[in-house]
């Protein structure tokens, strides 16, 4: 992983690991790695792979940010970034237009 911009201030230990740890993955567009109390989120995975739906939370987290942008969903999308909480349960999808 190269250099990321964080949304908000992060532990700056916690952003060196996200940076060196996390496997590199393909975007259409740079974006801001969603924070959660300071903490950079866990990259969970894209809205086209079947490991992503096959965690609930994720999926849920893909129809939600669908139903709040107000797009209609009907399957798979390559288009949705999907991070979770580093110590809990929240999970949160990111749109990444091509």
């Amino acid at each position: 992983m190269h250099d990321a911009e964080f949304a908000e201030d992060a532990d700056e230990a916690l952003a060196m690991e996200v940076m060196q740890r996390t496997p590199g993955f393909a975007t259409f567009n740079a974006f801001a790695w969603p924070v959660r109390d300071g903490k950079p989120m866990v990259y969970v995975g894209h809205g086209e792979e079947a490991g992503t739906w096959n965690n609930q939370a994720a999926a849920e987290a893909i129809r939600q940010l669908y139903e709040d942008e107000g797009d209609p969903f009907g399957g798979t999308t390559p288009y949705a970034i999907v991070f979770k909480e580093l110590d809990g349960p929240q999970h949160l999808a990111i749109m990444d237009l091509d």
